[in-house]
């Protein structure tokens, strides 16, 4: 009975030969596949773009903050109302 070809257990229990159909071939590749850590090369990984919508929102944020900051020393001013503050 003959085998059909694939990748079968080779010389080592780390590697796979290649069996035709009618005889062992000279190729070979590991058992376990190596696994990646990550990209390869040192490559780094591309960021995310970011949506124009999340910028916008983040500015409105920020301005909204900062006009807060301002304006409350202002609010609790004991002079607010009186003809001091107007000068």
């Amino acid at each position: 009975m003959m085998h059909p070809p694939g990748w079968y257990e080779g010389e080592s229990s780390h590697s796979l030969r290649y069996w035709d159909g009618t005889g062992w071939t000279d190729q070979f590749r590991p058992r376990y596949p190596q696994i990646s850590a990550g990209p390869d090369r040192g490559e780094r990984a591309s960021p995310r773009p970011v949506s124009t919508g999340a910028i916008f929102l983040l500015s409105a944020a920020v301005l909204l903050t900062l006009n807060d900051i301002i304006a409350l020393p202002l609010t609790l001013s004991p002079l607010r109302n009186s003809a001091v503050a107007l000068l």
